[in-house]
């Protein structure tokens, strides 16, 4: 059963409408998105039981492309946080936490861009604290040369000239998530409680939809006016 469909040329529109229901990763996307896509959802309504042997010798199919395309990050996609939810749980070093729960750090730098389109980025500070802190609000992905992510965001990257080109050492291309709202966790949360994993993710982990609800209850929104990326 087709549940909706969609045609657009935005990758990041195309990318919110399948969320999770596709194989295709954000990058996949913007290539196929070059061109107006359609992209279908399904689903399983009903399996038939046939009465004999069905065959099919004067039917012919085509498909001329994947069902389900994939998005573009070079020029920077941004999102519409409300229409799609979707959260990875990111190790992130105590300083750089803390930094993104004061408003000073408006981007998260990745070496390579999740498979899925977040919206969220649920914040674990790493060692000594070892728990999760907030929630930050994803509204624009953007992909591009280290050089460039510096030029467009190193002003509010929170981190220094030389250590941010010693952590894309090798890289042609990098990952900026900038960031939006920031929510902060009224007490921090230990790894194993409120729907978490009980491991901390080497670099991210998905996180379902309840699991985000609960945390979000356990949090308050930051008033301090941030700096614009």
């Amino acid at each position: 059963m087709v549940e909706g469909t969609l045609t657009s040329s935005d990758a990041a529109d195309v990318a919110r409408f399948v969320s999770r229901r596709t194989v295709y990763s954000f990058v996949e996307i913007e290539e196929m998105a070059r061109k107006p896509t359609l992209a279908v959802l399904f689903r399983l309504a009903r399996i038939l039981e046939l009465p004999g042997k069905l065959t099919c010798s004067n039917v012919q199919v085509s498909c001329r492309a994947p069902p389900i395309l994939h998005a573009n990050h070079e020029k920077g996609s941004r999102l519409d946080s409300e229409s799609a939810e979707c959260a990875a749980l990111m190790s992130i070093h105590p300083e750089f936490a803390n930094q993104i729960l004061s408003g000073r750090k408006r981007v998260e730098f990745r070496r390579r861009p999740l498979a899925q389109v977040v919206t969220r980025i649920v914040v674990y500070a790493t060692s000594p604290t070892c728990a999760v802190v907030g929630v930050a609000e994803v509204v624009r992905i953007q992909q591009s040369s280290p050089r460039s992510l510096w030029a467009t965001y190193g002003h509010v990257g929170g981190i220094e000239h030389a250590r941010f080109y010693a952590y894309f050492a090798g890289a042609a291309t990098g990952v900026a998530y900038e960031l939006g709202r920031i929510w902060v966790c009224e007490s921090p949360i230990e790894l194993g409680r409120r729907g978490l994993p009980t491991r901390a993710p080497q670099a991210y982990q998905y996180v379902g939809a309840n699991t985000l609800s609960t945390l979000m209850n356990d949090t308050r929104p930051l008033r301090v006016q941030a700096r614009s990326a």
